[in-house]
């Protein structure tokens, strides 16, 4: 599913870009993707594009419910992104680098389970619709994820970017 973004800047990320963005609609957040495709994207500040979001999931906690979520004193509320890798949460910003890390909370829309993967392996691909936007996640996981679910977690993002064409 795709999300609408409004491009500020390509920066220089490990062995490609990360694309410097804010969400459209009603969450103006700020947010870093690894863009895939940036070698062949021609974009400009301010104008807007789409991405597929995807997400590397990792810390990743299950919860049957919003309820079952708010009974363990979560600081994230159940639908929530911070994208930590846009700005520094901590006094040392001297050495912040921007990354495409978000800690997010949201509800699992859809779900498919991997039982074939490898230890090493992601076992579920899950879509979770979270603060301004839907993204699907890879993770690895012991236990049950279904639809419904509450998960949280930090995802590292990437996708392909898509130019809007506004003429």
């Amino acid at each position: 599913m795709k999300t609408e973004f409004l491009f500020y800047e390509f920066l220089d990320y490990e062995n490609g870009k990360i694309a410097c963005l804010e969400m459209t609609g009603d969450e103006e957040i700020p947010i870093n993707i690894f863009i895939d495709n940036a070698e062949n994207v021609h974009i400009q500040a301010k104008e807007h594009c789409d991405i597929d979001v995807i997400g590397i999931g990792s810390n990743i906690e299950v919860f049957a419910s919003e309820a079952a979520l708010k009974n363990t004193k979560q600081m994230l509320a159940p639908i929530a992104l911070i994208p930590m890798g846009t700005f520094p949460v901590d006094s040392n910003r001297d050495n912040f680098e921007p990354s495409p890390h978000i800690l997010f909370s949201g509800k699992v829309l859809a779900v498919e389970y991997n039982a074939d993967a490898t230890p090493s392996d992601a076992n579920y691909c899950i879509t979770v619709e979270t603060l301004g936007m839907t993204f699907t996640v890879y993770t690895r996981y012991e236990a049950t994820i279904a639809v419904g679910y509450i998960v949280k977690g930090v995802a590292w993002l990437f996708g392909d970017m898509e130019v809007h064409c506004l003429t």
